[in-house]
């Protein structure tokens, strides 16, 4: 009773958080200018966003299927890919990414890991996209490229990269610190641990996960560029490909609900950079997450179908 308490709590908090920074971002908008962003649109540009939003969660599902394999789970692709439809489904409606993570650790077949094995495999996967968003920086803050490649936010994108290991190497060291004071606890830890180790037994895996992470951020810069073609907003690929990994580190936060509110307004803020209106950033900041929604539609569809069939077969069996 106490947890589904704290749920509804945690996103009633999310929704007035997602509320109260749309309303903020809104407050700075000019009707007409929206109006005319809308109107003119390529719909050819909007219909390649959305396939490029598809071909995400295809990634998505290769390189946690990955870490899986890696894990030593025999899970197959359609199996990865009918559950990460549905935990971006969740994480699309309401729940944002981190609540995507926990339907994916929830929802999927267990297989030969267990459900410790699985939720394991979905926290590395994070962990290996967190990697992925902090190496689709690194370029231009190593090379210097454009005028916003050393700010702090696409630095903090690029100090994510060691931060992750660390949290790993420090969640061993926590185990060992903890003796027999908290057992389930140090179980708990000592298990993350043993599977962290055997991941990086198995780099190859892991390193291929990472890198189609990194390919996965990327793409993310070209759905957004797609839109600005679509809105006619002139902006460069490049552009986008340094503003949008600290837009989606911070839209990975688990603050608001699906993500809305915080990415319209890191996304008006990061697009005011280049001289962008809030008007034509707002929309593609909607639309961006609108096309996110669509594309995962058809998890809702796996989710109610399993449904129908459990009741199916619970009617069977009695």
């Amino acid at each position: 009773m106490r947890l589904i308490d704290s749920s509804r709590l945690s996103l009633a908090l999310k929704l007035a958080v997602s509320g109260g920074l749309i309303l903020l971002v809104c407050r700075h908008i000019d009707g007409a200018t929206l109006t005319t962003a809308l109107r003119g649109q390529s719909v050819a540009w909007l219909a390649a966003t959305a396939l490029l939003g598809l071909v995400q969660i295809g990634l998505l599902s290769w390189r946690w299927q990955l870490i899986v394999r890696a894990l030593g789970g025999e899970n197959g692709m359609v199996s990865a890919l009918a559950v990460t439809f549905m935990g971006c489904f969740f994480g699309a409606f309401l729940f944002g990414p981190t609540g995507g993570d926990v339907a994916r650790a929830v929802l999927a077949p267990t297989g030969s890991l267990g459900r410790r094995g699985i939720v394991h495999s979905v926290l590395f996967e994070r962990l290996a996209s967190v990697i992925g968003l902090g190496l689709a920086a690194a370029p231009f803050v190593a090379l210097g490229i454009g005028p916003l490649a050393r700010s702090a936010p696409l630095v903090a994108t690029l100090a994510v990269v060691p931060l992750a290991f660390l949290a790993m190497a420090a969640t061993a060291r926590v185990a060992r610190r903890l003796g027999d004071r908290n057992r389930a606890l140090l179980f708990a830890l000592r298990d993350l641990d043993q599977s962290w180790r055997l991941l990086l037994r198995r780099w190859p895996r892991f390193a291929l996960a990472i890198a189609v992470a990194t390919l996965g951020q990327g793409l993310v810069a070209v759905e957004a560029w797609c839109l600005a073609q679509a809105l006619h907003l002139g902006v460069p690929l490049i552009d986008f490909a340094i503003l949008m990994p600290p837009v989606m580190l911070v839209v990975a936060l688990p603050i608001s609900a699906g993500g809305w509110g915080v990415r319209e307004g890191a996304i008006v803020a990061a697009l005011g950079l280049v001289g962008i209106e809030a008007a034509p950033a707002l929309l593609l900041s909607i639309e961006l997450g609108l096309i996110g929604t669509l594309v995962s539609l058809p998890g809702g569809v796996i989710w109610l179908r399993r449904c129908f069939l459990r009741l199916a077969q619970g009617a069977r069996d009695t």
